[in-house]
């Protein structure tokens, strides 16, 4: 059986929505084990959007390196990574607010 919303994504998007997650379950997970449970969801949101924006920013940079250099760039930038890096977060936000954790 195929998610219909998951099949349609493109490869780099679905990766990109995965990474958001994982860090946001994972940054989340830290704050509350510091004893800080009410800022883990800001907190894992935040990294996973630092991390997304960290990413795009890195590709850009590579990129220009490449052209300097003559070369094709190697990397897209594009807001949709940013955006599929953040909706994975979102994600596991929902479903921690629908789950009570």
């Amino acid at each position: 059986m195929q998610i219909p919303i998951i099949s349609t994504l493109p490869d780099d998007k679905l990766r990109h929505a995965l990474m958001g997650a994982s860090i946001f379950a994972i940054v989340g997970a830290f704050v509350a084990w510091l004893g800080y449970p009410g800022d883990a969801r800001i907190a894992g949101a935040l990294a996973a959007a630092l991390a997304g924006a960290g990413k795009e920013a890195s590709d850009y940079l590579l990129n220009k390196r490449a052209v300097a250099r003559g070369e094709i760039p190697p990397h897209g930038v594009e807001f949709a990574d940013f955006a599929a890096t953040l909706g994975g977060a979102l994600f596991v936000w929902g479903a921690a607010i629908a789950t009570g954790g």
